[in-house]
């Protein structure tokens, strides 16, 4: 699971709460950020990000600090539903289009995969429950 540190902004319907997260720079941030070309722009370029996420039966109010984390299972089925169907239906139905048209073909037949598999993913996606892609708060009270 991965998880971030996260404070309430605050609460909304069905059991949803906002929470804002501080984006961290790549490498996590060390004694030497100063002079690190990484550090310097993570710290410029650090700024809140705020998400919806599932309260998870939680009492919270805004302020709270929390836990916030996706499961590792969700984020596959998210990337391989929004990246790999799309690349293979654009393999596939280029391949296809190659074999019946040519060079034109090929072009036609790969875009004509990409666009039906983002197609097919967006469709995917919203049949899915709701709450489904959403961050669930895992605990409170950290510092």
């Amino acid at each position: 699971m991965l998880e971030e540190t996260a404070r309430v902004v605050s609460l909304e319907s069905a059991g949803r709460v906002r929470v804002a997260t501080v984006r961290q720079s790549a490498c996590g941030g060390c004694q030497g950020e100063q002079s690190c070309g990484s550090g310097v722009l993570a710290t410029s370029a650090r700024r809140s990000a705020v998400i919806l996420a599932a309260s998870n039966g939680l009492e919270l109010k805004a302020g709270d600090s929390v836990v916030v984390g996706v499961p590792s299972g969700v984020l596959w089925q998210g990337m391989l539903l929004l990246y790999g169907m799309p690349l293979l239906l654009l393999a596939v139905c280029g391949m296809a289009g190659q074999i019946l048209g040519g060079e034109l073909g090929a072009v036609i037949g790969a875009m004509a995969g990409l666009v039906s598999g983002l197609l097919l993913a967006y469709a995917w996606s919203h049949k899915q429950p709701p709450d489904k892609y959403l961050p669930i708060v895992i605990k409170k009270g950290v510092s």
